[in-house]
Protein backbone atom coordinates (compact mmCIF):
# COMPACT_ATOMS: atom_id res chain seq x y z
CA UNK A 1 0.00 0.00 0.00
CA UNK A 2 1.04 3.18 -0.72
CA UNK A 3 1.48 6.22 1.53
CA UNK A 4 -0.39 9.61 0.19
CA UNK A 5 0.33 11.66 3.10
CA UNK A 6 3.35 13.33 1.89
CA UNK A 7 2.70 13.90 -1.74
CA UNK A 8 5.07 11.53 -3.32
CA UNK A 9 8.08 12.60 -2.13
CA UNK A 10 10.21 10.73 0.04
CA UNK A 11 12.01 13.06 2.84
CA UNK A 12 15.79 11.47 2.55
CA UNK A 13 15.27 13.04 -0.92
CA UNK A 14 13.91 16.36 0.74
CA UNK A 15 17.13 16.03 3.57
CA UNK A 16 20.00 15.41 0.30
CA UNK A 17 21.11 19.04 0.35
CA UNK A 18 20.47 19.05 -3.11
CA UNK A 19 19.66 22.69 -4.01
CA UNK A 20 18.19 23.74 -7.54
CA UNK A 21 18.60 27.41 -7.23
CA UNK A 22 21.26 29.78 -7.65
CA UNK A 23 21.93 31.20 -4.10
CA UNK A 24 24.73 28.86 -3.63
CA UNK A 25 25.92 29.25 -7.38
CA UNK A 26 29.12 31.03 -7.92
CA UNK A 27 28.76 34.45 -10.06
CA UNK A 28 29.53 33.29 -13.32
CA UNK A 29 26.84 30.59 -13.33
CA UNK A 30 24.08 33.22 -12.57
CA UNK A 31 25.85 35.60 -15.11
CA UNK A 32 25.24 33.17 -18.35
CA UNK A 33 22.20 31.87 -16.52
CA UNK A 34 20.76 35.62 -16.62
CA UNK A 35 21.99 36.50 -19.84
CA UNK A 36 21.15 33.26 -21.40
CA UNK A 37 17.24 33.71 -20.26
CA UNK A 38 17.32 37.55 -20.72
CA UNK A 39 18.48 36.67 -24.83
CA UNK A 40 16.25 33.45 -25.04
CA UNK A 41 13.28 36.19 -23.68
CA UNK A 42 14.68 38.84 -26.42
CA UNK A 43 15.12 36.26 -29.64
CA UNK A 44 11.21 35.04 -28.58
CA UNK A 45 10.05 38.64 -28.78
CA UNK A 46 11.67 39.33 -32.02
CA UNK A 47 9.84 36.06 -33.56
CA UNK A 48 6.50 37.00 -31.89
CA UNK A 49 7.02 40.45 -33.65
CA UNK A 50 7.39 39.35 -36.69
CA UNK A 51 4.52 36.85 -36.97
CA UNK A 52 2.04 39.14 -35.59
CA UNK A 53 2.74 42.29 -37.34
CA UNK A 54 1.99 42.32 -41.23
CA UNK A 55 4.48 42.62 -43.60
CA UNK A 56 2.46 43.07 -46.91
CA UNK A 57 1.62 47.09 -45.82
CA UNK A 58 2.61 48.60 -49.49
CA UNK A 59 4.42 51.93 -48.69
CA UNK A 60 2.92 54.63 -50.89
CA UNK A 61 5.31 57.01 -53.09
CA UNK A 62 6.00 60.35 -52.67
CA UNK A 63 4.01 62.21 -55.18
CA UNK A 64 6.16 62.89 -58.42
CA UNK A 65 8.53 60.15 -58.08
CA UNK A 66 8.19 56.43 -59.39
CA UNK A 67 6.76 53.93 -57.23
CA UNK A 68 9.34 51.71 -55.79
CA UNK A 69 10.04 48.03 -57.55
CA UNK A 70 7.61 45.51 -56.28
CA UNK A 71 9.35 43.38 -54.01
CA UNK A 72 8.04 40.13 -53.10
CA UNK A 73 6.63 40.07 -49.83
CA UNK A 74 8.85 38.31 -46.89
CA UNK A 75 7.80 34.80 -45.56
CA UNK A 76 5.88 34.70 -42.07
CA UNK A 77 8.41 36.66 -39.34
CA UNK A 78 9.61 38.74 -41.37
CA UNK A 79 13.08 39.65 -42.13
CA UNK A 80 14.10 39.16 -38.52
CA UNK A 81 12.70 35.85 -37.86
CA UNK A 82 16.22 34.17 -38.32
CA UNK A 83 17.65 36.97 -35.92
CA UNK A 84 14.82 35.87 -33.29
CA UNK A 85 15.59 32.49 -33.68
CA UNK A 86 19.60 33.01 -33.25
CA UNK A 87 18.71 34.76 -29.93
CA UNK A 88 16.73 32.45 -28.60
CA UNK A 89 19.40 29.64 -29.35
CA UNK A 90 22.45 32.01 -27.82
CA UNK A 91 20.62 32.19 -25.06
CA UNK A 92 19.38 28.40 -24.56
CA UNK A 93 23.26 27.44 -24.99
CA UNK A 94 24.23 30.18 -22.60
CA UNK A 95 21.61 28.97 -19.98
CA UNK A 96 22.55 25.53 -20.58
CA UNK A 97 26.38 26.19 -20.19
CA UNK A 98 25.21 27.81 -16.57
CA UNK A 99 22.85 25.24 -15.86
CA UNK A 100 25.75 22.97 -16.38
CA UNK A 101 28.44 24.81 -14.71
CA UNK A 102 25.80 24.91 -11.46
CA UNK A 103 25.72 20.72 -11.45
CA UNK A 104 29.18 20.52 -11.32
CA UNK A 105 30.59 23.34 -9.15
CA UNK A 106 31.17 22.38 -5.46
CA UNK A 107 28.64 23.92 -2.93
CA UNK A 108 29.60 26.69 -0.61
Amino acid sequence: MHDFGHGGFSRRRRRSGHHHDLSGAPLWVKAFVWAGTLLAIAGLGVVMYGVLMPTDVPVPAPPGFPSPPHRPTPSVGGPNLPLGFGLFFAGFVLTAIGTLGHSTSKRR
